[in-house]
């Protein structure tokens, strides 16, 4: 299997401002870093962050189907939206902390904060949820 790049269907432009929409009309404080075409097939990776670093990145495969593909992406788009209110809530809670780079592992992902020299982790099948789970987790150790 060769390494060429596939070029999403989707003009890069349109991906972008689809993005940046939903993240407008939620105002948060999300800003997209890159869009890059995934490799071996159609589709992109966006990778973007708030004020406490790298959020998860968002991979959508272009089927080619345009209403489809919107969707994911907004969906996906409306979901780091609400990490980033979640990573709000804890940040306010412990003031200081630091996030550590969320990370895909077998069973789903992984986060977690360092905190007064504590570190709170917590896992789901999604991203998401383990911010969630963190926020609880994070309140019944520390606090």
């Amino acid at each position: 299997m060769s390494d060429v790049i596939q070029s999403p269907t989707l003009p890069l432009e349109t991906i972008r401002q689809i993005f940046c929409n939903v993240v407008a009309g939620r105002r948060k404080n999300l800003i997209l870093d890159h869009i890059d075409p995934l490799l071996h097939i159609p589709g992109f990776r966006i990778r973007s962050h708030d004020p406490y670093g790298p959020l998860p990145e968002i991979l959508v495969e272009d089927t080619g189907e345009r209403e489809l593909v919107f969707n994911a992406l907004k969906r996906e788009a409306a979901k780091l939206c609400a990490i980033v209110w979640i990573r709000d809530d804890i940040a306010t809670l412990f003031p200081g902390c630091r996030f550590l780079l969320p990370t895909q592992i077998d069973e789903g992902s992984l986060v977690g904060i360092r905190f007064a020299g504590m570190t709170v982790f917590a896992e789901h099948k999604n991203c998401w949820e383990a911010y969630h789970k963190l926020l609880e987790k994070a309140v019944e150790k520390i606090l």
